[in-house]
């Protein structure tokens, strides 16, 4: 078997047919498909049953609701490829271009992989394309596919070697409710020896719909993506690429906090533990902050939006 690819899957009946029929299209056959539902109450299951029926390929894991981290990690325990691949039940693979993928994958034979893919996020959706193919050895040539991307980290643009995975102990951290995705891509950069980067276009990734995990924020959200941030941000002096886009990730998460009225003082503790993160926004960045700390949040959140608005000429 040449690859797993794994499903976490919950209350996705409008999404997961197209996610599937996606899988079946391809000319390239040589998978498994691992479903594992993660407690849905929709009809998630029957969809998914009546499109994989027959098809020996696939198969259906069912759980309680014990997250997207959890059911990737059992997906990966119950797998048997050469290489694993986690797809999103609302995202779907590109066209037929598997087949051409696997075998760039099967002869480089490198531990992470990643891809171009389209990123869709209404009229802002656009290709977030890889200009060559190329073969590392090394973190510091392969940060540059991290620099300032939409979806750089979501785990449908990367392939990875299953024994590298196992053999590192690398799986998801169940505990996190935010940048899940981002930790396992640094674990996993960080033990690699070797990486392939491709311009074929992997999948096409869902951005921001309604109903999706990205899109519900809350106060645990913002804490883990501050700690996790923090967590890596040391290791990552030498990868400035890496450093600055998660620096403005974190301005923008702090931005989001002040005008959500989240900042309490478990949250203050949380970025109080996390400035050396802060230290690396730019200076302009970091002058918006202070004047968010030193007035009301109504009147920050007021400025924030009439920002925003400002830069796409609404007002």
């Amino acid at each position: 078997m040449t690859l797993s690819i794994i499903i976490p899957m919950y209350n996705e009946e409008k999404y997961i047919a197209e996610c599937l029929n996606s899988i079946k299209r391809q000319s390239f056959a040589d998978y498994e498909v691992i479903v594992v539902n993660d407690g849905s109450t929709d009809n998630s299951e029957e969809a998914c049953k009546e499109v994989i029926k027959g098809d020996s390929r696939f198969m259906i894991v069912s759980t309680k609701n014990f997250g997207q981290s959890h059911a990737r990690n059992e997906g990966l325990k119950l797998s048997s490829g050469e290489y694993v691949y986690f797809l999103d039940a609302d995202d779907y693979l590109y066209d037929d271009n598997l087949g051409n993928i696997m075998k760039d994958v099967s002869r480089y034979a490198p531990d992470v992989s990643v891809f171009s893919y389209y990123f869709l996020a209404g009229q802002n959706s656009h290709l977030e394309k890889i200009d060559k193919k190329r073969i590392m050895q090394t973190l510091a040539e392969f940060q540059e596919i991290y620099k300032e991307k939409k979806g750089a980290w979501t785990p449908g643009r990367n392939i990875f070697k299953r024994s590298f995975l196992l053999e590192n102990g690398i799986y998801y951290d169940e505990s996190l409710s935010a940048c899940e995705d981002f930790d396992f891509n640094m674990k996993a950069c960080f033990s690699a020896k070797t990486f392939f980067q491709s311009n074929d276009i992997l999948f096409c990734y869902r951005h921001g719909r309604e109903g999706s995990l990205s899109t519900k924020k809350g106060k645990k959200f913002y804490m883990d993506t501050f700690i996790t941030f923090c967590k890596w941000h040391g290791r990552l002096n030498r990868y400035k690429e890496i450093q600055n886009t998660i620096s403005n990730i974190y301005y923008g998460e702090m931005c989001n906090v002040f005008c959500e009225n989240l900042l309490d003082r478990e949250m203050k503790d949380v970025l109080g533990k996390t400035k050396k993160v802060l230290r690396t926004v730019s200076g302009k960045k970091r002058k918006v902050l202070a004047c968010l700390c030193q007035i009301s949040v109504s009147a920050a959140k007021h400025a924030y939006v009439r920002r925003k608005k400002l830069k796409k000429g609404i007002v």
